[in-house]
């Protein structure tokens, strides 16, 4: 366990980590569905590729990581507690550096992220940590909408 400012307590994914979030019912103006699906889909992610969580306290606001692709490629994922939807320089501070150690420890040249054209705070937010929009992926999620591409080339010294 690594302690850093905010009294954030960085430490490795746990499955059980998964149940002790509190997700926002509605992103980018649609609700949240398919919680068990994801649920799995984040479990078996979090325990095949380098994920962190965050507690402050005994609060846990998120965990996230990198889903290797191929050797010196990733994308980029995270998922942040409801609490923290208003303690945005917590939330950046902690992604950019973890998103960091991770690119340096694993010696990626690429790492990408998406997020749904509807959720404008999340490409937001992938800006604010240093990715560039790259395309739009038409029709992308599985319920049809169209998702931007982001990427973070750390070579350009993007990181």
């Amino acid at each position: 366990m690594r302690r850093y400012m905010y009294n954030v307590d960085i430490v490795p994914f746990h499955p059980d980590h998964v149940p002790m979030l509190k997700l926002r019912r509605e992103v980018g103006g649609r609700f949240f569905e398919n919680y068990d699906t994801w649920a799995k889909s984040i479990t078996e992610i979090g325990k095949n590729n380098p994920t962190f969580t965050g507690f402050i306290g005994d609060k846990m606001i998120g965990f996230g990581g990198v889903s290797m692709i191929w050797t010196g490629v990733g994308e980029a994922w995270v998922c942040f507690d409801e609490s923290m939807q208003h303690k945005p320089k917590v939330i950046l501070y902690y992604t950019k550096y973890m998103l960091d150690m991770i690119i340096k420890q694993n010696n990626l040249h690429r790492v990408q992220a998406t997020c749904r054209i509807d959720f404008p705070q999340a490409a937001s937010f992938l800006e604010h940590i240093g990715f560039e929009l790259e395309s739009v992926l038409h029709k992308f999620s599985e319920d049809g909408v169209d998702h931007f591409m982001y990427s973070m080339l750390p070579t350009k010294g993007a990181v």
